[in-house]
């Protein structure tokens, strides 16, 4: 019973010394900067968003029109990258969960 209880507070001792090791930023961080970008960039949609709804037609310039067109495709392809970007550092955090949560069962 002694020698399981060793081995687990070993293996979970080695786990955590490997994980301060790696990289400065983990999965785990990489997803929360992921969220905040795509706040960001929705928050940047939403305002270019309105800012083309509020132009009037008979009274705004094509060029106006052409560039608030232009600044809400723009956030909305950043949109579109921060999602992808979300999802694949969520999938790393979740991965980074289960090997870690292997490795202390192995043990």
């Amino acid at each position: 019973m002694k020698r399981s209880v060793a081995t687990t507070v070993l293996c979970a001792t080695a786990a955590l010394g490997l994980t301060a090791c790696s990289d400065d930023r983990s999965p785990k961080a990489e997803a929360a900067h992921a969220a905040s970008a795509l706040c960001t960039n929705l928050s940047t949609l939403k305002g270019d968003t309105a800012k083309l709804d509020a132009l009037d037609p008979a009274t705004a310039t094509k060029d106006q029109i052409k560039d608030a067109y232009e600044a809400v495709q723009k956030d909305w392809t950043a949109v579109g990258g921060d999602l992808g970007d979300l999802k694949g550092a969520k999938k790393d955090a979740l991965n980074e969960t289960a090997v870690a949560a292997s490795t202390s069962v192995a043990c």
